[in-house]
């Protein structure tokens, strides 16, 4: 895949993907539910015919550093954190940056999902911003997602994930090139 058609794709992709980022509440002040050490790795999906990857960092025992879509020069980054409340597992988005210096997430930097995970897959599901409108307070904000449980347009489409093994032979070689020298000491 030529880098310049896989950029309009990728482009397009942040931009549905963030369409929503428009919460200014956070439903987690700090993190302090335990990673889901299942989530952690590195996912890929197929959208129009193109490999698409997320990845997910453990940053500490409680938070997670997300890359989408992984590897390009369009990644977005956010931290992430699972939060408490709901019926279903929900993941707290706090975007801050992209690859390109271009995405500014100050104003409405949080978007929250609901995922699960089946084997090697993971499916996830964002909350819908026309359903869910933007609150003052994370009470506020919690209270409109529970009252929505039940509505079928709670969340938006879901994206699907396979998670990508890492190679039979540890001895293979990376897949992507080595550090350059003295970034490792």
């Amino acid at each position: 895949m030529k880098p310049a058609t896989l950029r309009p794709v990728l482009s397009w992709l942040a931009a549905v993907l963030l369409a929503g980022c428009d919460y200014t509440v956070p439903l987690a002040e700090k993190p302090e539910v335990p990673v889901d050490k299942a989530l952690i790795g590195q996912w890929q999906t197929t959208l129009d015919g193109k490999d698409v990857r997320l990845s997910v960092l453990a940053l500490a025992a409680d938070e997670y550093l997300v890359a989408y879509p992984s590897g390009t020069p369009d990644t977005l980054y956010a931290r992430a954190c699972l939060c408490q409340g709901t019926e279903f597992a929900l993941v707290q988005l706090r975007w801050f940056g992209s690859a390109n210096a271009r995405a500014d997430f100050s104003a409405h930097p949080y978007q929250y999902a609901a995922y699960g995970i089946e084997g090697d897959t993971l499916v996830a599901r964002l909350i819908n911003p026309e359903v869910v409108k933007p609150a003052q307070t994370a009470a506020a904000l919690l209270s409109a997602i529970k009252a929505n449980n039940t509505n079928p347009d709670l969340f938006r489409s879901e994206l699907r994930f396979t998670r990508v093994k890492p190679p039979a032979d540890p001895r293979a070689p990376l897949a992507r090139p080595p550090l350059p020298a003295g970034w490792d000491k």
